[in-house]
């Protein structure tokens, strides 16, 4: 009799043990996950902010000051501009949409996926809006500074309507995305 008590007590332990050891990976495995989601939305939430801050600084600071220097020096100042503003707003743009885009798929709920997929497309639109709409623009004004030449001041009315439109949709994202980081979605 205390042989099989003792068995018992000892298959018991065994499978208690067991039990556990398959519990640990998949407790791992759910808080690599949760680290992961983290990154992913935090990379998200961060280039677009990048991206909206820049594009808004731009929108309401430093496109109002250059239009007051008058389309000779605005010219000028803006083919020195262009390269370096290009450089970081496409990488930010196409980062965090990405990132929204995974964060999406990754998400447990409907309204959490819906809402990443939202500031992704948001955040992913400016790509493609900037390139169809604002691109022509920018060749333009870009075209006078190589020539020398004042570009007409339409132009820059036209660039910064189009570069508006990017601030309010960009900080339309990163307002969604902040959204579903303090709701914890």
């Amino acid at each position: 009799l205390d042989s099989i008590v003792l068995d018992t007590v000892s298959t018991l332990h065994l499978h208690a043990y067991i039990s556990e050891a398959f519990r640990e990976p998949i407790r791992t495995s759910r808080q690599k996950l949760q680290k992961l989601q983290w990154m992913e939305r935090t990379i998200a939430t961060a280039t677009c902010g990048l991206f909206a801050g820049g594009a808004l600084f731009v929108s309401v600071a430093q496109h109002p000051a250059a239009l007051q220097l008058g389309p000779a020096a605005y010219t000028k100042y803006f083919s020195k501009m262009f390269g370096r503003a290009s450089a970081l707003q496409a990488p930010f743009a196409l980062l965090g949409s990405a990132c929204a885009g995974v964060a999406a798929a990754r998400a447990t709920s409907s309204d959490a996926r819906g809402a990443w997929a939202t500031a992704g497309v948001l955040l992913g639109s400016v790509v493609p809006f900037t390139h169809l709409l604002l691109m022509p623009t920018n060749l333009e004004i870009l075209a006078c500074a190589r020539e020398e030449k004042a570009a007409p001041e339409h132009l820059f009315s036209t660039w910064g309507k189009m570069h508006a439109v990017r601030s309010l949709v960009s900080t339309a994202a990163f307002g969604v995305m902040i959204w579903c980081l303090a709701t914890q979605r």
